[in-house]
């Protein structure tokens, strides 16, 4: 199925964990949201929980922009339309590990990712991370790399909880 639609911006949030935590997801959702949180979901200003969560299930890209002054009245924001095609299943197997994983990587976003891995994790397991991943900020991480932090940690899962 397709899922196509202009939601309320005050609740946008809540729709979006709606459909990405289904377990049958559409083929392809079209949705308009406010420009800003649009640009969120996109990554322009880097990686983020958002777009990390949406990569998991789906492409998405930017169909068009749509200015505020194309409506009578005028509401107080602009809005991007875009387009979700969802994979067939998820990139990760273990959504809810991998979103617990997430809150703590981006839990302090100014912090470097050891300062906020050390949270949760213990330094037994932080060591066996590159030092190079380690200095960055969570949101000058790329998807791929943000993947590889968490199968790391995954997979060394018996010393993963910090004592």
């Amino acid at each position: 199925y397709y899922l196509i639609g202009n939601i309320p911006y005050f609740i946008t949030g809540k729709i979006l964990r709606k459909i990405f935590n289904i377990n049958n997801y559409p083929k392809i959702a079209v949705i308009t949201f406010q420009k800003e949180y649009a640009q969120k979901i996109l990554g322009k200003d880097g990686n983020n929980f958002l777009y990390s969560w949406i990569k998991t299930f789906s492409s998405v890209k930017k169909i068009v922009e749509i200015k505020k002054n194309n409506f009578f009245p005028a509401p107080k924001v602009d809005s991007l339309a875009l387009k979700f095609e969802f994979y067939s299943q998820p990139l990760i197997k273990e959504l809810k590990k991998f979103e617990n994983f997430l809150k703590t990587l981006f839990k302090f976003n100014k912090r470097t990712i050891l300062n906020n891995l050390k949270l949760k994790y213990s330094n037994k397991i932080i060591n066996k991370l590159e030092s190079n991943l380690l200095a960055k900020r969570p949101h000058q991480l790329t998807f791929d790399e943000t993947l590889e932090l968490f199968n790391i940690l995954k997979n060394n899962e018996k010393n993963n909880k910090k004592v």
